[in-house]
């Protein structure tokens, strides 16, 4: 779900070689190009948790499986779960940084990261 609502075209005159690449790969490539991390782990700490979410979701997007009880995939769910709310609040954190985004207003649940605990 994650990867498909990033839309392709957005990278078309922002990346020289666009063909042939998922849009995981056009974001992580435009996030390197674009923003200058003082942590070299930055854009690979959001980029995985979203590969990751792509990973789990393949076979069971593609291929029918027969239903089984494992308690746990509940600690994995919740581990995809948080990682991939890091890689979000990661990805907002960047785009906040831009001087555009200066006036921009942060609801309080994302700015003090207000979550549900699952």
């Amino acid at each position: 779900m994650i990867s498909e609502n990033i839309n392709s075209s957005f990278f078309k005159d922002k990346i020289t070689d666009t063909k042939n690449k998922g849009t995981l790969s056009l974001l992580e490539e435009w996030l390197s190009k674009s923003y200058k991390a003082t942590n070299k782990d930055l854009i690979s700490d959001i980029i995985k948790p979203l590969k990751c979410v792509r990973k789990e979701r393949q076979i069971p997007g593609h291929k029918i499986v027969e239903n089984k009880y494992d308690p746990d995939l509940i600690n994995k769910q919740k581990s995809i779960i948080l990682d991939s709310y890091k890689s979000i609040k990661l990805l907002r954190l960047i785009f906040l940084s831009h001087p555009k985004a200066r006036d921009f207003h942060i609801p309080e649940e994302l700015e003090n990261g207000i979550v549900i605990d699952v």
